[in-house]
């Protein structure tokens, strides 16, 4: 366990995707995704389990810039000054699906699967977005492979995300509603 850390997510027959949506379930969460880079893959994976319908309130593929910036919300001037693969567009794109569909959490995925590079971003570069009414994050990262293998990564490394994000959620619910006696702690 000290080796594998916040990486370790379950025992027996599990997969990470299993273990995002039964945390989805257990918060009682909903989740909504802005796919550029993944074009719809989370959501595919998601769908594929049972209970779906219950967590995932909706997605969008957002290939176009046009999409981005009509269904989404994200502002020209990011996308002039940032270009789509950056870490606004992905705050902006995660703030504006979460919006969109009413959902507790937003996820976006924006990137360079390849071939080519793209806005002088090079292929593998990828940027996830995970949106709360209380905060935005944005995690950068540089994969390798090929183009199904950078979208596949891609994809765990959200779910992984999206999963600490529940986590933390969970911690602090009991930080902030468990009753504790003062001299326990002094």
């Amino acid at each position: 366990m000290a080796r594998v850390g916040e990486y370790f997510y379950g025992y027996g027959d599990t997969s990470l995707v299993r273990e995002a949506s039964k945390a989805l379930h257990e918060h009682g969460k909903t989740v909504a995704a802005a796919e550029s880079l993944t074009g719809g893959m989370f959501s595919e994976w998601l769908t594929d389990l049972e209970g779906a319908s219950s967590i995932l309130n909706g997605s969008v593929v957002c290939y176009t810039n046009q999409v981005k910036q009509q269904v989404l919300g994200c502002r020209e001037e990011t996308l002039s000054s940032h270009g789509a693969v950056s870490k606004e567009c992905a705050l902006e794109l995660a703030e504006g699906v979460r919006k969109l569909t009413g959902s507790d959490i937003g996820i976006s995925f924006t990137g360079v699967a390849g071939p080519d590079t793209q806005e002088g971003q090079p292929v593998g570069k990828v940027f996830i977005g995970l949106s709360t009414k209380d905060q935005t994050d944005v995690f950068e990262w540089m994969f390798t492979g090929s183009r199904s293998g950078i979208r596949k990564r891609a994809v765990k490394y959200g779910l992984h995300h999206l999963l600490n994000l529940l986590k933390r959620e969970l911690i602090l619910f009991f930080v902030r509603f468990t009753p504790f006696k003062k001299e326990r702690f002094f």
